[in-house]
């Protein structure tokens, strides 16, 4: 789980969309493909993220890995570095990893929410505290 997260990570990191897609749990990504990910990811990057660059993801916490509803789930709080017009700044987020066999893991990125409101947003989500 970790490996596939700093691969997700690296890929985010390095505007690698193509990889990025296969990490993002397909609740998060909706019924987009690849390509039309791909362009809108792009968009965006060129839109909101002028000046910003990805440095450094740091895992301060991976909870206990739970299954539920025949899937294994974990919570994972983690700090994203960046720096923005060369200022460093940072911010944290949780991570939810999603598999269905434990060796294949999807994420979504639930923002800074709590549990709840991330239960609401992704019914898939059935973590415990």
């Amino acid at each position: 789980m970790i490996n596939a997260l700093a691969d997700r990570n690296d890929a985010l990191k390095n505007y690698d969309f193509k990889t990025l897609y296969i990490y993002i749990h397909p609740s998060e990504r909706g019924d987009v493909d690849i390509e039309e990910f791909e362009r809108e990811s792009k968009k965006t990057v060129d839109e909101l993220y002028q000046g910003v660059t990805f440095t450094n993801h740091e895992i301060l916490n991976t909870g206990k890995i739970q299954k539920c509803n025949s899937q294994y789930q974990c919570i994972i709080f983690m700090k994203t570095h960046m720096n923005i017009d060369n200022k460093e700044s940072f911010f944290t987020s949780k991570i939810i990893a999603l598999s269905d066999n434990g060796s294949q893991w999807t994420f979504i990125n639930a923002g800074d929410n709590d549990l709840q409101t991330i239960k609401k947003l992704y019914p898939v989500v059935c973590l415990m505290e």
